[in-house]
């Protein structure tokens, strides 16, 4: 990041897998330098890392605010107000890109998740699978679902998987959320092909850790049996 920004800018790592950006001096219009350098710094962290002979993709959600078109001039409240637009993104795309404004939506709650709060979840079922459709471009309809992990928390509403999976990854945790992911998935294939409605595929994410387990496709395969699906 520090060889992307230019001389005089400010960097702040201030935590949760987040970094604070200032400008200064952007050259108009204010909207244009801050898009450019968003994507500048998207692209520039494609490449994949290799750690412990493993590469890591890592992708970048971006939320900002602008003191000309918000009238924010204080700089703890563009803070806050760039990281509600930042919530704002990793909750629609991994790297997602939001502007801050009078409609961007307000934090539910100002505390993070506990840690054990977060695995409580996981083994209570909080953490549900929501079914994001894939359009074909052609011909407009729909041509499959991706299952995305939501947690729908009893007093804060559905929480985005940004708060909760870093906590799932360092905890070892994330076998038991794509094995939840898949159960919640193959139940609702079963629930649509009795219903008669054609869903072609579902989509699961699963880790790199899991990829390369030699057991995953067993694992799937009796999943898929359990459920009386055909592959």
């Amino acid at each position: 990041l520090l060889t992307l920004l230019r001389r005089g800018d400010h960097i702040a790592y201030i935590g949760d897998n987040k970094f604070a950006i200032a400008l200064t001096q952007l050259r108009a219009p204010e909207l244009g330098g801050v898009l450019t350098l968003i994507k500048r710094i998207q692209q520039g962290c494609e490449t994949p890392v290799l750690i412990d002979n493993r590469s890591l993709h890592i992708t970048i959600s971006a939320g900002f605010c602008l003191s000309e078109s918000t009238g924010i001039t204080s700089g703890k409240k563009m803070v806050e107000a760039a990281e509600l637009a930042l919530r704002d993104a990793s909750y629609h795309a991994p790297a997602g890109v939001r502007a801050f404004s009078n409609k961007t939506p307000q934090a539910v709650g100002t505390q993070n998740p506990s840690g054990d709060d977060i695995l409580d979840a996981l083994a209570n079922g909080q953490i549900v699978a929501w079914f994001q459709p894939q359009i074909s471009a052609d011909t407009g309809k729909v041509t499959g679902f991706e299952a995305l992990a939501r947690w729908k928390h009893p007093e804060r509403g559905i929480i985005p998987p940004s708060e909760f999976l870093p906590t799932l990854v360092t905890s070892q945790r994330m076998e038991a959320l794509s094995e939840n992911m898949l159960h919640h998935s193959l139940k609702a294939v079963r629930a649509w092909d009795k219903a008669g409605v054609n869903v072609p595929s579902v989509s699961v994410n699963f880790s790199t850790q899991e990829l390369r387990n030699p057991s995953l496709m067993e694992r799937i395969k009796w999943d898929v049996d359990r459920f009386d699906l055909d592959p």
